[in-house]
């Protein structure tokens, strides 16, 4: 965590104007990065006491390094990756036991700091039992909910209806690894026909991966800045 916060301050000093997200894992994140997906996904169904005392030791792991990073004035807002709390991946009834509490309470400590939360789960939010982990996750309070692949924007724009902002944008892996530079353009100008007139932020699906081509990213970048 002390790293993690000197990393924040160095960010700062060499971007004094932009707007700096603070990296906070859900605990259902850092457990399963803990214990691993597989053996996790076995626990759940064979030793649910273990993975609760998995889970309230990564929550205290979280709770520290909300106390070292949202204090200190660096960071303007707490990014919360959550790629494992996902409905897909856990069904609505393991979701709701494991990962809305915690969640929760997450909010919670960071709000108490006056700070906005991103919250960037996975998943398939606009179709079957991801449209009521949507809803769950907008009950929670966050400002805004960044999704990834596998989501049609203007659905998440119609369910979401002003209680959040959206953040998300083209495929990463096909649009800017694939290429070519016209598909960028054309992928990138029907993400901004489709999210028009809503809160929105543009980003790359899920992330920035490595290797990525840098003359894409930055048409996409100017693409966006033009509309």
């Amino acid at each position: 965590t002390d790293k993690l916060a000197q990393s924040n301050s160095l960010v700062r000093e060499l971007e004094k104007d932009a707007f700096l997200m603070g990296y906070i894992p859900t605990p259902f994140l850092l457990s399963t990065i803990l214990r691993g997906l597989e053996p996790l996904m076995m626990d759940l169904l064979s030793d649910g006491n273990y993975v609760n005392r998995l889970l309230d030791f990564s929550e205290q792991i979280m709770d520290n390094m909300i106390e070292k990073i949202c204090p200190d004035g660096v960071c303007d807002g707490i990014l919360i990756p959550g790629a494992y709390d996902n409905v897909d991946l856990l069904g609505l009834e393991s979701l709701k036991r494991y990962c809305i509490p915690y969640l929760t309470d997450m909010k919670k400590r960071v709000s108490e700091y006056g700070l906005p939360t991103i919250f960037h789960p996975h998943g398939a939010f606009t179709k079957g039992p991801g449209i009521e982990a949507l809803e769950m996750f907008m009950d929670i309070g966050y400002e805004c909910i960044y999704y990834g692949e596998d989501v049609d924007h203007r659905k998440f724009r119609e369910l979401t209806d002003g209680k959040c902002s959206m953040m998300g944008g083209i495929d990463t892996a096909s649009t800017i690894y694939l290429g070519p530079d016209e598909r960028v353009i054309r992928d990138t100008e029907e993400v901004l026909k489709q999210t028009d007139g809503t809160a929105y932020i543009f980003t790359c699906s899920c992330s920035v991966d490595a290797n990525l081509d840098r003359d894409r990213l930055k048409l996409m970048m100017d693409t966006v800045r033009r509309k």
